[in-house]
Formats: C-alpha cells, structure tokens, sequence
C-alpha cells in the first residue's frame, strides 16, 4: 500500500556514507526534509533560507550528537461518539515527527437516552 500512515508505511531507511559521516546507526526521528540541511551541511554550503527540516548532527563526523534532545511522544486524539483518531507523533529539539495514525471504535451503548441506559447514570 502506497499513501498510508501506519508506522510500516512511513519508516524508510536512510543510508548516509563518506568520509564526512559517522558509522553506526542513529535511531533518533528524522524526515526525508533533513537530508537537504545534512547534506548541504557536509559539504559546508550555505543554507538557503527556504530550506525546511534540521541537521541530522548525529550523522555528522564534525558536529556534536544532539543526544541532549529526549525523544517525547506528543500524540494527539480526537474523538466523537463512535470513534476516536490518533496522530502519532514525536517530538525531537523543536521538531514534530510523524510516527503513524489510527482510527479505533468506541464502545457505545445501543440507545443514547440516559433513562434508557440506568447504568449509564451511576457511572
């Protein structure tokens, strides 16, 4: 499937190698609007001012790890009568990551009339 937000649809793998970058794996949120900034950087560009997305600093031979920044998750819901959506999110320093959505059924009684439901009053 092609489009989706489950966490299987948005994960890809992002191999950076030369003798700028550091070998090992870095499993900190990152966008495919970083690799611009990153690469940019590695070359010691200028950044232009429209460019979106950070620098993957702990891919870099010559910057510090950013491991200062905690991973937090920063989901949100909303829900209605029948069903609750969930973004799933990260945040990483200043930016939001997308980790993945779902949509899930509530638990909903047959008929909404509160007189009709006693159980529902004590609750």
């Amino acid at each position: 499937m092609h489009g989706g937000l489950s966490a299987n649809e948005l994960s890809s793998l992002c191999i950076l190698a030369g003798n700028g970058f550091k070998t090992g794996v870095a499993a900190v949120p990152t966008s495919i609007v970083d690799l611009v900034p990153t690469i940019l950087s590695s070359l010691r560009l200028p950044l232009p001012s429209t460019v979106q997305g950070r620098i993957i600093d702990e891919a870099l031979q010559d910057r510090e790890d950013s491991s200062q920044y905690d991973v937090e998750d920063a989901s949100v819901s909303v829900a209605s009568s029948a069903r609750r959506a969930t973004v799933f999110r990260e945040r990483y320093g200043q930016r939001l990551y997308l980790r993945g959505a779902a949509v899930t059924r509530l638990a909903q009684p047959k008929n909404d009339r509160p007189d009709a439901n006693p159980t529902q009053l004590n609750t």
